[in-house]
């Protein structure tokens, strides 16, 4: 299983609280009503606390979202269907809407658990 780890940086005239709602009421739903298209099987947004244990934030993030698939290859051949390309249309556009894309980098990795 891959996860796809996005640092999510909200869009400067969406308030926290206005992104958080619009996340959770409004993109999750999205993420839910394509996931068996798309391959995701497991979906979690984490919200960043102003005042962490380590004493604070990365600079601007707002949140994480970590999108669990069974690969790579498998995402982005689901995401060419026209199905998929649906999908994956109505996610950018609400992606779009509630953050900043060219500060919300994206990335792939393997998760190695060491304490359950």
């Amino acid at each position: 299983m891959v996860k796809m780890i996005i640092c999510l940086r909200r869009r400067p005239e969406l308030s926290p609280e206005a992104f958080r709602q619009h996340w959770r009421d409004i993109h999750a739903p999205i993420v839910a009503k394509h996931a068996t298209t798309l391959g995701i099987k497991r979906y979690a947004q984490v919200y960043a606390l102003e005042a962490a244990p380590t004493g604070g934030r990365p600079e601007g993030f707002d949140g994480i979202g970590e999108v669990w698939i069974e690969s790579i290859e498998a995402f982005r051949a689901a995401a060419a269907t026209p199905q998929g390309a649906i999908a994956a249309r109505e996610l950018r556009e609400t992606d779009a809407f509630l953050t900043d894309l060219s500060r919300s980098p994206r990335t792939f990795g393997t998760e190695i658990p060491i304490i359950s």
